[in-house]
C-alpha cells in the first residue's frame, strides 16, 4: 500500500497552484482592482505619458525618448486652407439649445463651476456626506510576522509540559489582494518544539477580511499546509525527517497603530495545524503587520525575452538532523518572468559537499509567485522538483527530490545595474528516500532583471 507521505510534496504543490490560479482568475474578473503591474494608461500623474512605457511590456518604445508623433513634423510644407468663418450664437439661441437638451435627455445641465450640485447634503461645511466614510482602503499587498507559543497534542508523553511549543512558534506571511476583501497569503510557519518534535512548514491561504471600522479588522484564512517534523524513533534511536500534508487555518485581529494611514498594525493570531495521521496543534501569536499601497509604484519593465532575470547565491546548508554541521555552497539561477507576477526558474545548486549525512548537488526547476512590497521590495515563494546527485546516497545517478523557497528581494536602484537586486531566502530540500535527509538552504543572492 502506497504511503501518502511519499507523495505529500507533490500534492502540496498541486494544491498551491490551484489556490494561486483561482486568485489570478478572480483578479482578472474583478474590473475594480488595479494590480501594481497592470496599470491602465491615462493622463493622471500615476498613469500619464511619463509612465506609458512601463505600463505594458508592448509599450517600451515610449521609453526611447525619440521624436514620436502621428504627424510627420519633420517634413511639413505650407498649404492653403479655406478661411474659417466664426459665428457667435445669441443669448436666445443658447437658451433654446439648453431647453432642447433637457427635454431630450431628461437631465438638467451641469451647475456652474463652484456651485453646489443639487441634492448633495454636505457636512463640516464642504464635504458630501458620502465622503465621511473613513474606513481604511484595502491595500494591494501585505506583510506580517508574529511569534508565540501553544500546544501540540503529541502521544509520546503524558506530561502536559511536553506538549508545549516552548515559545518557538512563528508565522511569516506575504499577501496579495485579488478582491476588495480577499487576499491570497504565502506563509512559512513554525509549530514550535514540543517534546521530541521540531515542526514547521509552508502554506498558501485564501484570507477573508472583515472590516467593521477603521479601528479594527478581522481576518480568517485557510489553505493547504506542507508540514515537516524532525523527530527520533524512540525504539530504534533513528533520527527521522517526517513530512505530511494538512490544513493551516488562522483567525486574526488587526489593530492599526497611529498614524493609521501608515498601514502598520498590531496582529493577534490563532493558528490551527490540522494534519493527516499526525499530532495536531494550536498556537497563539502576536506580532506586527503592514498594509502596502502600491497604487503609485511604477512597475519595473519586463522584456519579452526567453530569459529576463538571473541571480547567484551564497548557500549555507543545514541538514535537518541534530548532529551534522553546516556547509557552505553556491547556486545560480536564470528565470523567465511572465505577466501577473509569475516566473519560472532553472538553477544549479551545490549544497557544499559532505556534511555528515549527504553530499548533494543538482538541478532545480521552480515556479514562482512574486509579490510587490512597495517601490523597493519584492517577496517571492516558489516550489518545484530538485534533480540531485547524492554521493553518499547513490553516486550512480540523479534522484528527484523537492524544493520549496520563500524570500525577499531589495532593489537599491544602482546606477550601473538599474534593475539589480540583493535578496535573502530560505529553501527546504525535501528528501523522499529512507529516513529523509531534508535540508534548509539559507541563501544570500545578488541578481538583476533585464
Amino acid at each position: 500500500m502506497m504511503k501518502f507521505d511519499r507523495f505529500a510534496p507533490f500534492v502540496f504543490v498541486v494544491a498551491v497552484l490551484s489556490v494561486v490560479s483561482f486568485s489570478v482568475t478572480e483578479s482578472a474578473a474583478d474590473e475594480g482592482y488595479e494590480g501594481v503591474f497592470d496599470v491602465d494608461w491615462g493622463h493622471e500623474p500615476g498613469n500619464g505619458p511619463g509612465k506609458w512605457g512601463v505600463a505594458d511590456p508592448g509599450w517600451t518604445l515610449f521609453n526611447e525618448e525619440l521624436g514620436q508623433s502621428p504627424i510627420d513634423l519633420a517634413n511639413l510644407g505650407a498649404i492653403e486652407l479655406p478661411k474659417i468663418e466664426s459665428h457667435s450664437p445669441s443669448d436666445q439661441e443658447v437658451a433654446e439649445s439648453n431647453q432642447e437638451g433637457v427635454e431630450s435627455s431628461g437631465t438638467a445641465p451641469a451647475p456652474a463651476q463652484g456651485a453646489e450640485p443639487a441634492g448633495s447634503e454636505t457636512t463640516n461645511g464642504d464635504k458630501p456626506e458620502s465622503a465621511n466614510d473613513d474606513r481604511p482602503l484595502i491595500k494591494n499587498t501585505y506583510f506580517s510576522f508574529a511569534i508565540g507559543s501553544g500546544i501540540t497534542h503529541i502521544d509520546e508523553s503524558e506530561h502536559r509540559d511536553d506538549q508545549k511549543q516552548q515559545f518557538k512558534s512563528f508565522d511569516l506571511r506575504f499577501g496579495q489582494h485579488f478582491r476588495e476583501h480577499w487576499r491570497v497569503d504565502f506563509i512559512h510557519a513554525n509549530e514550535g518544539n514540543p517534546y521530541n518534535h521540531h515542526r514547521d512548514g509552508f502554506a498558501v491561504q485564501a484570507t477573508y477580511l472583515l472590516i467593521p471600522s477603521n479601528k479594527i479588522r478581522f481576518e480568517f484564512g485557510t489553505g493547504p499546509y506542507m508540514s515537516f517534523d524532525t523527530t527520533v524513533d524512540e525504539e530504534t534511536g533513528e533520527e527521522l525527517n517526517e513530512k505530511g500534508g494538512g490544513l493551516l487555518t488562522t483567525a486574526a485581529m488587526i489593530i492599526p497603530l497611529k498614524p493609521s494611514t501608515s498601514g502598520f498594525h498590531l496582529r493577534l493570531q490563532w493558528s490551527n495545524y490540522l494534519l493527516a495521521a499526525r499530532a495536531n496543534g494550536n498556537s497563539i501569536l502576536i506580532g506586527v503587520g503592514l498594509d502596502i499601497d502600491n497604487s503609485s509604484v511604477v512597475p519595473r519593465p519586463t522584456k519579452k525575452a526567453f530569459v529576463n532575470e538571473f541571480w547567484v547565491s551564497w548557500v549555507n546548508t543545514k541538514i535537518n538532523h541534530g548532529g551534522p554541521e553546516t556547509t557552505t555552497g553556491f547556486s545560480a539561477d536564470i528565470a523567465k518572468r511572465f505577466d501577473h507576477n509569475f516566473a519560472l526558474s532553472l538553477g544549479w545548486v551545490d549544497e557544499g559537499g559532505y556534511n555528515g549525512a549527504t553530499d548533494r548537488q543538482g538541478l532545480t526547476i521552480q515556479a514562482w509567485k512574486l509579490i510587490v512590497l512597495g517601490s523597493r521590495f519584492e517577496a517571492r515563494m516558489g516550489a518545484g522538483p530538485y534533480f540531485a546527485k547524492d554521493y553518499v546516497e547513490d553516486d550512480s545517478g540523479y534522484d528527484m527530490k523537492g524544493i520549496i523557497s520563500i524570500g525577499v528581494n531589495f532593489y537599491p536602484n544602482w546606477k550601473v545595474v538599474k534593475h539589480g537586486f540583493v535578496g535573502v531566502s530560505l529553501s527546504r530540500v525535501i528528501d523522499r528516500l529512507g529516513p529523509g535527509d531534508d535540508a534548509d538552504l539559507f541563501r544570500v543572492s545578488v541578481g538583476s532583471r533585464f
